[in-house]
């Protein structure tokens, strides 16, 4: 006995469905196995602002903390940008302070390390 419904694929392919079907099939796996060449380019390395004759203008920026004697200062954080006024080019430098806290024994002993 034969299904009371039919299936997508009861009727046969045509001999041109078949052809269409294969020359597609063939463009879908030439497209997919093309390759794509991206040229190489030379990377620029972005070099500081060392310019010697141009003016530094510092900023500096400290922690806001209630008493700076309790900290001890780390090396500090210095960024430098290149600044542009009509007329006037400097360099603005800022310097972050950085503290931590010293422990108890060298707020007992400040000669202590």
């Amino acid at each position: 006995m034969e299904p009371a419904c039919g299936t997508l694929f009861d009727d046969e392919m045509t001999e041109e469905d078949k052809a269409a079907l294969e020359t597609e099939m063939r463009k879908t796996e030439e497209s997919e196995r093309k390759t794509i060449e991206v040229k190489s380019h030379e990377r620029k390395v972005h070099r500081a602002a060392g310019t010697p004759d141009l003016e530094v203008r510092e900023e500096h920026v400290w922690p806001e903390v209630e008493n700076r004697d309790d900290y001890t200062e780390l090396a500090p954080e210095v960024t430098d940008t290149l600044e542009l006024v009509p007329a006037q080019m400097y360099i603005r430098r800022i310097i972050r302070h950085k503290l931590v806290l010293k422990s108890s024994l060298q707020i007992a002993d400040p000669d202590r390390r």
